[in-house]
């Protein structure tokens, strides 16, 4: 420190002391001595720039100034960062939208709206107790109505339905989700007991495929399933639905048509193909079916619709394939926990579900516990990962 330095330090001392000896008068700022007037203003002042005087002097000699020593040394000129380290492929709960907690864990309905490049989540039993709540996920979860008011209005499934430009809600009531905007459907002429079970947009013919099942007379004397479709103009009645145990419906491009897998007798899996007004029997298979189903797609990978069943039934996940009249059972390397619905992405041709954490093929589910995340996965082929929104965004 030089002279000039150790001067201002020394008189911005005595100053110091001279304002915090002086006796405090109400009325008066602290500090101030009786009769000073107007040197109130100006004390501040002269200490303010003495100070600055200090810092900018000890700037210049040596680089050891007051704000050098403060901070041990003189600050080293900006630099540009290194380059930031490649985005992991599996995305952890910190780092994507996607790992969100599920907005419910009962009742989930689940489907890809293609017309809108996003899932879209029909709510049973929300979170807050109550129910009838839509949710959309475009990297991450957005409630679009209130529980207890403006959702679907009952119990039901979705089904995508790109020729009518929206979502289609089947159940209880028959309504069509246009991204916020709720219109009714009209309703099919079936008995009272027959209601929708599953459905798939057939983008050969232009209309929606749905099934009905006698969900109301009791196993003594059912109705047989029967096949309806809907052209946006009106329901029309067709063929009985095959004989078949879980079936999940999709869109196939290989066949141009809906297929509908499911267990034939001994649960051997089958394949049955829609012509536009009826079913064809496809080839059987020697694999037996997955069961109980969690859902079906179309997958770009394989190249084929692919069944997937999850560990809910105690035994391991599995997954089926189905490609032009043959069947492979697909070895997994690992599966989501406790899947709430699986979704068929037909804008990219890809299996989504919703789930917890990836876990190996072999290995024993973990105790369910209502806190641990769910997210939107995306299947492999050969295992499932968590979608970083990024990679959503570039693939929209």
């Amino acid at each position: 420190m030089d002279a000039f330095e150790r001067s201002l330090r020394e008189r911005l001392h005595d100053a110091g002391a001279e304002l915090t000896a002086m006796p405090y008068a109400p009325g008066r700022a602290l500090g101030e001595p009786r009769g000073v007037g107007s040197q109130r203003e100006l004390r501040p002042l002269l200490a303010a720039v003495a100070l600055a005087l200090v810092v900018a002097v000890g700037g210049v000699v040596g680089g050891i100034g007051l704000h050098g020593r403060l901070n041990g040394r003189q600050p080293a000129p900006a630099v540009s960062p290194p380059p930031a380290a490649p985005s992991p492929q599996v995305s952890t709960p910190a780092a994507s939208p996607s790992a969100e907690v599920v907005p419910t864990f009962h009742n989930v309905s689940a489907v890809w709206d293609s017309t809108d490049k996003q899932i879209v989540a029909y709510d049973g039993v929300s979170r807050s107790g109550g129910s009838d709540a839509v949710w959309t996920w475009q990297g991450a979860w957005v409630q679009r109505t209130q529980p207890h008011g403006g959702g679907l209005g009952g119990n039901g499934f979705l089904v995508d339905a790109p020729g009518l430009h929206g979502v289609a809600f089947l159940g209880s009531s028959f309504q069509l989700w246009l991204n916020g905007a709720v219109t009714p459907l009209p309703t099919p002429a079936a008995p009272d007991c027959m209601l929708p079970f599953q459905g798939a947009w057939d983008y050969e013919h232009n209309q929606m495929v749905v099934t009905f099942t006698d969900q109301c007379t009791g196993s003594s004397s059912p109705r047989p399933a029967e096949t309806w479709t809907y052209d946006a103009h009106a329901w029309t009645r067709r063929a009985d639905l095959p004989a078949a145990r879980y079936p999940q419906l999709a869109w196939d491009p290989d066949d141009k048509a809906v297929v509908l897998y499911g267990a034939a007798p001994q649960d051997f899996a089958q394949v049955w193909t829609w012509t536009g007004t009826g079913w064809s029997r496809g080839p059987a298979s020697r694999y037996s079916y997955p069961i109980p189903t969690g859902g079906a797609g179309w997958d770009k990978r394989k190249g084929g619709v692919v069944v997937w069943a999850p560990s809910d039934a105690g035994g391991p996940a599995r997954a089926q394939q189905y490609k032009r009249g043959v069947y492979t059972e697909i070895l997994q390397q690992g599966y989501p926990e406790r899947v709430e619905a699986v979704i068929a992405d037909t804008t990219h041709g890809r299996l989504l579900a919703l789930g917890q954490a990836v876990i190996p093929a072999r290995e024993t589910p973990a105790p369910w516990r209502q806190s641990d995340p769910y997210y939107v996965m995306e299947w492999s082929g050969a295992t499932w990962a968590p979608i970083i929104y990024e990679e959503l965004s570039a693939s929209n």
